[in-house]
């Protein structure tokens, strides 16, 4: 897939007669990979290519009273992206000028002057430009007066639910990652360096843990869940797993207690033994066992781990 980051670099490597769809794409969910779909069969009917015009973090920072509420990082997003089969991706940059462009700056310049779009496929309720004034109405006026095809993709569901990430940032909040991967099409992941920690899972519980320094994205709610980890390399590939797993989201109430902060994720890989510290990991969430809570002593927490296990390898290794 092609990756451009500016007007400029699009002007120079462009791609044959694009049919463009527009959005910040948080997630690449299905009803995102159902929209890239229909993109794409525009562009083959039309011989031409599929592109997308997504838009990076705003130079604020995005994180409210909720914590950080982006699903991806950004090069999880274009891999998820070019996996849904987009040929070329434009990231901007959401600043203060583009997010004061008026819808029909936006098209004029970006749709069709940078990018020569043949045709547009947004989703039924999309809104651009400045304020969110423009929508598909706006599209279909400005598509005929520039001489562009526009279509809108109707909602997709799942289980009579209309999939958006919204509804997939609200499983994640009350831990559902079985239903939020559900409307993913894949499991949710977080990525971190393995850091040193307190060696109290191997020396007192039984259990050695990777204590992972969070690279940072929306976090589903604190808890203990069944888990699959894979060992990266210096280039962000997998290099090693999955391996099953199970991990704690949150601040070690049995030892610690401590709540400020950012809750800290501790994944114990079963049936491994090697040294990875400092290597960075990928952990995917697989199914919430139970809420995170605090021990009368190592003993008790050692024998609840021990259950967490049971339930954690028949939910990954059932099937």
């Amino acid at each position: 897939m092609k990756i451009w980051r500016s007007l400029k670099e699009v002007a120079a490597d462009p791609v044959p007669a694009p049919y463009v769809t527009v959005g910040t794409f948080d997630g690449v969910h299905l009803g995102h990979q159902a929209l890239l779909r229909e993109l794409k069969e525009m562009a083959r009917a039309g011989r031409g290519a599929a592109a997308v015009v997504t838009f990076g973090d705003p130079p604020e920072s995005k994180e409210g009273p909720e914590g950080l509420q982006r699903l991806n990082y950004e090069d999880e997003r274009l891999e998820l992206l070019a996996t849904a089969g987009a040929d070329a991706t434009l990231t901007l940059p959401f600043d203060d000028s583009l997010r004061g462009m008026a819808a029909d700056q936006f098209v004029e310049e970006v749709l069709v002057g940078a990018l020569h779009a043949r045709g547009v496929c947004v989703g039924y309720d999309h809104h651009f430009g400045h304020d969110g004034r423009g929508d598909i109405s706006l599209l279909s006026l400005l598509g005929k007066k520039h001489s562009f095809e526009t279509h809108a993709a109707p909602p997709f569901a799942v289980d009579g639910m209309i999939v958006s990430s919204t509804l997939i940032r609200r499983k994640l909040r009350t831990g559902d990652v079985a239903a939020a991967n559900k409307y993913l099409g894949y499991r949710y992941e977080v990525r971190g360096e393995v850091e040193p920690g307190t060696g109290v899972g191997a020396s007192e519980l039984g259990y050695p843990t990777a204590n992972v320094k969070l690279e940072r994205k929306m976090l589903p709610e604190r808890g203990v869940y069944a888990a699959l980890g894979n060992i990266m390399n210096e280039e962000g590939r997998v290099a090693a797993g999955p391996f099953g797993a199970f991990l704690n989201l949150g601040y070690r109430p049995t030892f610690d207690g401590d709540v400020s902060g950012e809750p800290g994720l501790e994944v114990h890989l079963f049936d491994f033994a090697r040294d990875i510290l400092g290597r960075r990991v990928r952990v995917q969430f697989v199914a919430r066992l139970r809420d995170e809570q605090k021990f009368e002593d190592a003993a008790a927490l050692r024998e609840q781990l021990v259950e967490d296990e049971k339930k954690a390898r028949r939910i990954l290794f059932s099937h």
